[in-house]
């Protein structure tokens, strides 16, 4: 098996992209649970998540 150096930048790079992603499917799945779900209330949702998340 060959390894492959990836610079610290690109590592970065894909781990926000990755974030921003699971954050856009998160969040489409509140709005399919919750029609008329208001902008406020779904980024507080998404912090209620992430947070619960950290603590596991």
């Amino acid at each position: 098996m060959t390894t492959v150096k990836i610079p610290p930048e690109e590592k970065a790079r894909r781990a926000m992209e990755m974030t921003e992603a699971v954050t856009r499917i998160c969040a489409d799945g509140i709005r399919g649970n919750n029609p008329g779900i208001t902008e406020q209330e779904l980024l507080t949702e998404l912090r209620r998540r992430v947070n619960r998340r950290e603590r596991t």
